[in-house]
């Protein structure tokens, strides 16, 4: 009986042994959307595609597009005339600083970034160029409603996220997030909704660490030329 009982014996706070301790924004928002995370299947080596030092470009990823324009939209002189030509001389400049790679600087949609600065939103980006917050890293400890939901603080989860953009107003911040999603049609209303917890997220990050309400959220999406308030 006394090995049955240790052979059978069941730990109460397993639940708890589960929980993490540090997550991402964004892996905190798609749980609550109930987005299934990617998963990671075996690859034939034959379809791999050659490492960079072995001398040939690997095929620019959608990831890779997004982090380059990500780190374009951080270094950009906003207050300058930003047409395609200036772009182009700013993203050049930022190769040469080794704030963007070559590769990085090409795979950035110039057209798409110069809509964006010319559009009302975009504008009001550039007239309060002097006050930008960009690429503002957070980390709050959040409470998740998890398999084993607890009250006690010092099982907060740790979330930590970066926001693109925060614009001050005369109401309130300003909040923008880009996008570089390829979607068309009714996909947008679909991302939209998928994206919302994140920026909810957000907003609890900036009302706790810096005691501002948030006046208004975007979304851009740079590729498809739209802008969703959120």
């Amino acid at each position: 009986r006394a090995m049955i009982a240790r052979l059978s014996y069941v730990y109460p706070f397993a639940a708890a042994t589960r929980r993490l301790a540090v997550r991402a924004a964004t892996e905190v928002a798609h749980s609550q959307c109930n987005i299934a995370p990617l998963r990671v299947e075996a690859i034939p080596s034959s379809s791999l595609a050659l490492p960079r030092f072995r001398g040939r470009e690997a095929a620019t990823s959608g990831t890779d597009v997004g982090t380059a324009t990500h780190l374009a939209l951080q270094y950009l002189d906003v207050a300058r005339p930003c047409d395609r030509s200036d772009l182009a001389d700013q993203l050049s400049a930022l190769v040469e600083r080794r704030l963007l790679g070559l590769q990085q600087a090409q795979s950035v949609d110039c057209a798409a970034i110069e809509w964006f600065l010319s559009t009302p939103l975009g504008q009001r980006v550039r007239q309060n160029v002097d006050h930008l917050q960009r690429e503002w890293p957070f980390h709050l400890a959040m409470l998740e409603d998890v398999e084993d939901p607890s009250t006690d603080p010092l099982d907060a989860t740790m979330v930590r996220g970066q926001i693109d953009l925060m614009v001050p107003t005369e109401k309130g911040l300003m909040l923008i997030d880009y996008k570089t999603d390829r979607l068309v049609g009714i996909a947008i209303t679909a991302r939209t909704a998928d994206y919302a917890p994140q920026l909810a997220i957000y907003r609890q990050a900036i009302a706790a660490i810096l005691n501002v309400e948030v006046a208004e959220a975007w979304l851009v999406f740079l590729n498809v030329r739209q802008m969703v308030a959120v």
